[in-house]
């Protein structure tokens, strides 16, 4: 019998693994239409860029300049630039008649023969050459501008080079510019004692506003929304004066106000679209829809000057007809006095914050706390004339030939306020005018100020606020 073999047999080679793909499906009709709808799509709105982008090179091509572009740059950047450390003091040539003031964080010097702008390090960034006889300088607006009061010209600037200017047949009084760019320049004519000829962003007229009587002032909205016009005119042996509001774009006279036996000095709009009108006899106060709403009567005095800011309006006089003493009141947008105080020097401008009120004094700073009233001071250099403020942290002092800029807590750090024995405070701003006592102005700066001998009559009595009981 055979035997079985029990040799161990070889494993089996195993077989290699298989791997099946499963087939790729084709695309149905739906996805290869949407895909070409997509492809079409893109390619029409490259062609509408290209288009969109050669018809606005073509529109604006008198605008693209290297100026503008410049300015455009500054715009996105100049919130971060910062002023920090030592500050150098700015020099600038003095000879002849010069106008200071802050355009957009540089310093503006206006000449009879040219505009000059210089950073805060004291490099020249503009120098453009104009013929003034008597220039003034407006530079709270998006542009600077600059006239020749009694003279037929006048220019606007932006940081870097001029941008629009007319010349006029007759001469030029007085003007005005608003943060949205709208502007308003005021001038004689054949017809007319005054023309306002008013002007979009775009330095296109809108139209002109011929007045039989002098305009003294104009003002605007910071949105443009309205111009105000503050005429005088004689009738009957005495001045009077008429408060018009126009809406620029209806042409169309909003409100009409005629103050009988005074002249109109100045006029101001607030933040909230309510205004303020200073007359020789009175300050008066509007709210934003043309109502008068208080009356502060300068009974026999005469102010030295008038800030109307943004949220409160500034007055100063002098104590006595013999000495340097200036008293200071502030007043809220509705006429409620909430400070009255003063100084033993004489106030020379001020400039209003957000939180202190400066006052530049005979060798002296003073600040004014617009919640408690508190004043501190602190010594300056001799020949000190302007002020401004750069922002709430820094001031900066205008000299003959030069100007300062100084940390705000390095000039009062560890300063004691300096009481006023004649002075009073009130803290309650929602309270009425103080219509029995006097008022006060104080020199402002740039085109917020203005200043005034004309006499008041001694026979002036307080007039109460609406809506109020009148004093005994």
């Amino acid at each position: 019998m055979r035997k079985k073999d029990k040799r161990a047999l070889p494993a089996a080679a195993s077989a290699p693994e298989l791997t099946v793909q499963a087939p790729h499906p084709e695309p149905t009709q739906y996805f290869i239409d949407l895909s070409r709808n997509f492809k079409i799509a893109k390619l029409i709105l490259i062609l509408v860029l290209v288009v969109f982008l050669l018809s606005m090179i073509m529109i604006f091509r008198k605008d693209i300049t290297l100026e503008n572009y410049q300015y455009l740059i500054r715009l996105y950047t100049s919130s971060e630039v910062s002023y920090n450390g030592n500050y150098q003091a700015i020099y600038y040539n003095s000879s002849g008649t010069t106008k200071l003031g802050m355009f957009h964080g540089d310093l503006a010097v206006l000449k009879k023969d040219n505009v000059t702008l210089y950073n805060m390090r004291g490099d020249s960034t503009m120098d453009q050459s104009v013929s003034y006889a008597d220039p003034a300088l407006i530079t709270g607006g998006k542009y600077m501008l600059t006239y020749d009061i009694g003279g037929n010209s006048f220019d606007l600037f932006n940081n870097f080079s001029r941008l629009a200017g007319e010349t006029y047949d007759y001469p030029i009084s007085t003007a005005a510019i608003s943060p949205e760019g709208m502007y308003a320049v005021v001038a004689k004519s054949l017809e007319y004692q005054s023309v306002v000829h008013l002007y979009d962003h775009n330095f296109k007229l809108l139209t002109r506003i011929s007045k039989d009587k002098y305009v003294m002032d104009v003002a605007i909205t910071d949105d443009a929304s309205e111009l105000l016009i503050l005429s005088s005119y004689a009738k009957d042996g005495m001045f009077n004066t008429e408060i018009m509001t126009y809406e620029p774009y209806t042409e169309t006279a909003k409100s009409t106000d005629v103050r009988v036996g005074a002249m109109g000095v100045m006029a101001k709009y607030h933040a909230d679209g309510s205004y303020t009108v200073l007359c020789t006899d009175a300050l008066l106060f509007y709210d934003a829809d043309d109502n008068l709403v208080s009356t502060y009567r300068l009974a026999g005095i005469t102010p030295s000057g008038c800030v109307i800011s943004s949220d409160c309006t500034v007055l100063t006089y002098t104590r006595n007809a013999v000495g340097s003493a200036t008293a200071v009141l502030v007043f809220a947008n509705d006429g409620a006095e909430i400070i009255n105080t003063g100084t033993d020097e004489k106030v020379i401008q001020a400039v209003c914050g957000t939180e202190k009120i400066y006052l530049l004094c005979t060798g002296k700073l003073a600040e004014l706390d617009r919640q408690t009233g508190e004043v501190r001071t602190t010594a300056l250099e001799s020949g000190a004339g302007s002020l401004f403020l750069a922002d709430e942290n820094n001031i900066i002092v205008g000299y003959s030939n030069m100007v300062k800029a100084y940390p705000i807590s390095s000039l009062f750090e560890e300063k004691q306020s300096v009481p006023d024995d004649t002075s009073a405070v009130t803290a309650d701003a929602g309270s009425p005018p103080d219509t029995s006592g006097t008022s006060a102005a104080a020199d402002s700066v740039a085109e917020d100020s203005v200043t005034t001998d004309a006499a008041v009559p001694p026979d002036s009595v307080p007039e109460p606020a609406p809506g109020s009981d009148p004093e005994p």
